[in-house]
Parts: structure tokens; C-alpha cells; sequence
């Protein structure tokens, strides 16, 4: 099964208050390692809203958009071809786990029974349909047509309105600019950085960067996609007439005179894939 976001977001968090602040080996500096977790308040609040209700929440979950990433019967089809393995597996883990609660085998809570099995039964419906979609809608009885278009309604939710959403409010909450107080030919100078907090890479960004990377690749995008091809491409794919506001402008077009803008998670993109850590773990393509 998927390592839950929750789980994730610890194991980010530990690594980056377990680092060194002096290196140990002196072998390229020993000036303190930069820490990953914002020390101001204001940014310090710009991650935890980035972080636990945008990124974290369940209705931008990955996991839960690749499983109903499908609009029409085409598209089901091939959904059914991708996930039908790793669903199955799915639903065998978590037999495994409500039978041995059931029997007394494993000790847990109530609570997590019910999570399992509110998890089983989502995973059972979203079974049948995928192995129902290489049938017409014409050779489905009653139920399967049922079962089908609230598949369908599910994945619009999901799609157009829930993560059409949450990408709205990360583009709003991303900083993205700042002003600076010199005057530069009698105005002020504006700044204009791609992460999360302005021009300094934080622990958002490595959540926004994984995070991001699944959903484009969920939408058809590839590791060699520009930030404006992969926010066209999420657009497209979002569907209802979803578009982000094109609101920045970078450093180096602002210094050329420039005037061509893009979205704030586009700009991001192009900074993220640049760093030698992304293009190491997706070398190989996006996943």
C-alpha cells in the first residue's frame, strides 16, 4: 500500500531536526547546514497552511486522484489497465488486516477498525467498476450503470472541483514576491523568487515538489515539461475552465524588460527540476 502523506511529512520533518548544524567531516565547509524549517513566524505559517491544508489534506491526496483518475469510458478503460494490479493488492492487505482484527490476531483500536473498513469498502466499489470497464454501458445491468456514474460524479469532484481548488489556493499562498526597500530610478524594486517562502528553499518546497511531481504525472506530464507546459497540461486535464492566475514574472525577465507572466506553480517547476536532487530521483521519468 502507498506510504500515507502523514507518515511522510514526519519523516521529512525528523530528517531535517536530526541534521548536523556543523559538519562533521570539514570536508567542504564547516559553516552551520541551513535549516529546512522556516525561522520566521510569517513563513513558519505560510508552510503549515502549504503543508497540512493544501498539500496534506485528503482531498488533494495523490493516491486518491490516480484511483479515479477518469471522466468516460475511454479513459476508464485505461485506468483499469494501470491500477487494477496495485488495487487488488490493495484490497487483499486490508481483508488481511480486518480478518486478523476480527479474530483477535492483531490488537488495535476501534477507531482503526472503522478506518479499514470504511477503506475496504472504498476500494470494493471503485474494484467493481474498474473490472466492469471493458463492458459498454449497454451490457452493464442496473447496478454497474449505478455504480458508474457515481464513479464518474466522484472523479469530477475530485478533479475539477477539489484539486482544482486546493491548486487555486496554493498559488495565492505561495509567496512568490517581496519588495525591497531601496529605491531603484525613484521606485521600488520588486523581487521575484519561485518557492514557497520567496527565494530560500524550505521544508514546503520539498512537500510541494513530490507532491506536484505526482499530480503531473496523474495529469500527462513529463520530466522534460516546462512549468508552462505542465500547468497547460493540469489545466487541461483539470477540465471546467480551471486556469491559475499567470502572476509572476521572474528576476532575470523582469532585468530584460520582459512582461510575459506565468503561474506561480510553473515558476516553481522550473526551479525545482533544475536542482541535481530532483533530476536524480526522476531520472528515470516521473512516478
Amino acid at each position: 500500500m502507498p506510504i500515507h502523506f502523514d507518515i511522510i511529512q514526519t519523516i521529512v520533518e525528523f530528517l531535517d531536526k536530526s541534521r548536523s548544524a556543523i559538519s562533521q567531516t570539514h570536508s567542504t565547509s564547516s559553516a552551520p547546514a541551513p535549516a529546512l524549517t522556516p525561522a520566521t513566524i510569517a513563513a513558519s505559517t505560510t508552510c503549515r497552511i502549504i503543508i497540512d491544508d493544501i498539500l496534506h489534506a485528503n482531498t488533494a491526496n495523490p493516491n486518491t486522484l490516480r484511483y479515479v483518475n477518469a471522466r468516460d469510458d475511454a479513459s476508464l478503460l485505461a485506468l483499469a489497465k494501470e491500477v487494477l494490479p496495485s488495487l487488488q493488492t490493495r484490497q487483499a492487505t486490508l481483508v488481511g488486516y480486518v480478518t486478523q482484527a476480527e479474530k483477535g490476531e492483531i490488537r488495535v483500536s476501534d477507531k482503526v477498525k472503522k478506518l479499514w473498513a470504511e477503506k475496504l469498502e472504498a476500494t470494493n466499489l471503485i474494484l467493481a467498476v474498474l473490472l466492469a470497464a471493458e463492458k459498454p454501458e449497454s451490457a452493464l445491468d442496473e447496478q454497474a450503470k449505478a455504480n458508474r456514474l457515481a464513479f464518474f460524479k466522484t472523479a469530477r469532484q475530485t478533479w475539477e472541483t477539489n484539486l482544482g481548488g486546493m491548486l487555486t489556493q496554493l498559488n495565492k499562498e505561495m509567496v512568490g514576491a517581496y519588495t525591497l526597500g531601496a529605491q531603484l530610478f525613484l521606485c521600488l524594486w520588486t523581487s521575484f523568487h519561485p518557492f514557497v517562502t520567496g527565494d530560500q528553499f524550505s521544508i514546503a518546497d520539498l512537500h510541494l515538489a513530490g507532491w506536484l511531481t505526482r499530480i503531473v504525472k496523474l495529469a500527462g506530464g513529463t520530466a522534460s515539461d516546462d512549468g508552462n507546459t505542465i500547468v497547460k497540461k493540469l489545466e487541461d486535464h483539470i477540465g471546467a475552465g480551471f486556469k491559475l492566475p499567470r502572476d509572476f514574472v521572474a528576476d532575470q525577465a523582469k532585468r530584460d524588460g520582459g512582461k510575459d507572466k506565468q503561474s506561480k506553480v510553473a515558476a516553481f517547476w522550473d526551479a525545482v527540476r533544475e536542482r541535481p536532487s530532483w533530476r536524480k530521483v526522476y531520472a528515470e521519468g516521473l512516478f
